[in-house]
């Protein structure tokens, strides 16, 4: 395999240098260069060489500056160290060159989504689907963001556009099952998941997910198979490796689950899914003070991530010290306010505490930002139930199909 610490990889990394160096002086600032130079940019880009891509991204951009692939690696490059305000500096210089662009429009949105600005994202998608109503790379963001805030019917129509512009795309057929788990619909979710395998006999991404349908419908052991027999195939998989590890986590299988994030972690390094595995693993054992080891640990990699700060927020909650753990996602909160995930973990720390007042106030503010976020109406629903106003709690779950129900043979109402 061609990965960090291979043979291959290190003859495929000495030939690009070699390439390199080979090429006159004088090229670097002769636009007949720049086919070659982008190349062999994108080539170490995919070995993970990120130094050697972003010097040949600058060599690129010194004789183009408007070049629109080389603007657009220098962002993909920092999207892969990890670093996502540097891409979106970069993301915000590119466009004030090629303002445009829908490729750089498209990846200001991704990275918008991943510093969970995904409002944002939204606005920004909105309107690039408008100006190229069948350009699919904008449709599947569109698409999956649209599902993400709930409006399962908006992405449901985009997810059919993609398929009969580009019949059999992938991420229209996952895009597809992924609605019908959102309805619970796990049957459909299911027989989506075979013809899909039909169109795409060969999509690693199919397979993964309907391990993951498989796992939501109690069937966990034909999952692991469908994952194990994933990873025989592809053992430097990161995806099924972290799938596969988080699936024996969840069966118990504690051993077989660190072996994996180690693993995965040797691959990636700071890789946090599997950073966050290993916490977790620790936890299901009951080993708190590994967990917070683990967690001082993981920062040394991340230590810009949020998710890492909130899980260490939520061990240092699991061990009754509810202050360091307000003061954790407080000061994270406080850094970003727009920031979901924190201001939800926040919340549900309020609430625990039994500061109700502060909790309510906590999820209104995350829904002033995505109006749809069905955990944060949930559990505004519980407190307006738990203080007697009924009708709140019932205005607030009108349109959740998950909870209406439920409220509704609480109260007596029958809609």
């Amino acid at each position: 395999m061609n990965t960090p610490g291979s043979a291959t990889y290190a003859d495929t990394r000495s030939a690009l240098w070699q390439v390199l160096n080979a090429l006159p002086a004088a090229s670097a600032t002769d636009a007949r260069s720049v086919p070659v130079r982008m190349a062999l940019g994108t080539a170490a880009r995919a070995l993970g060489d990120l130094d050697m891509a972003g010097t040949l991204y600058a060599q690129v951009l010194t004789v183009a500056p408007k070049h629109e692939e080389a603007l657009a690696g220098q962002i993909d490059a920092e999207i892969a160290r990890g670093d996502h305000e540097a891409a979106l500096g970069l993301c915000d210089a590119a466009l004030g060159l090629r303002p445009k662009s829908a490729l750089l429009q498209g990846k200001k949105a991704h990275v918008l989504q991943a510093l969970d600005r995904r409002a944002e994202a939204l606005d920004m998608l909105v309107v690039l689907h408008e100006a190229h109503p069948t350009h699919v790379p904008t449709l599947l963001p569109l698409a999956n963001l649209r599902r993400a805030f709930g409006d399962l019917e908006a992405a449901e129509a985009l997810y059919a556009q993609i398929l009969d512009l580009e019949p059999g795309h992938e991420g229209g057929l996952v895009g597809q099952i992924d609605i019908a788990l959102a309805r619970g619909d796990h049957d459909a979710a299911l027989e989506m998941c075979e013809a899909g395998q039909v169109l795409r006999p060969r999509s690693i991404l199919l397979r993964r997910r309907q391990a993951h349908v498989l796992q939501a419908v109690g069937r966990r052991q034909e999952a692991l198979d469908i994952l194990e027999a994933l990873h025989a195939a592809h053992p430097k998989r990161v995806p099924i490796l972290l799938t596969l590890a988080n699936l024996q986590r969840a069966l118990g299988d504690l051993e077989a689950a660190d072996a994996l994030y180690a693993k995965l972690l040797e691959l990636e390094p700071g890789h946090e899914g599997a950073l966050v595995g290993q916490i977790d693993a620790a936890l299901a054992r009951g080993d708190h003070d590994a967990a917070l080891d683990l967690c001082e640990a993981g920062r040394t990699h991340g230590p810009r991530s949020p998710l890492l700060r909130r899980r260490q927020a939520h061990v240092l909650q699991a061990v009754g010290r509810p202050q360091e753990a307000l003061d954790i996602l407080g000061v994270l909160q406080e850094a970003e306010p727009d920031h979901i995930p924190t201001t939800l973990a926040l919340a549900n720390l309020h609430r625990t505490l039994g500061d109700l007042e502060t909790a309510d106030a906590l999820y209104a503010q995350v829904l002033s930002v995505e109006a749809a976020n069905w955990p944060a109406r949930r559990e505004r629903a519980k407190i307006a139930e738990a203080l007697g106003d009924i009708d709140t709690a019932i205005a607030l779950l009108e349109q959740d199909p998950l909870m209406q129900q439920n409220v509704f043979k609480k109260t007596g109402h029958d809609g």
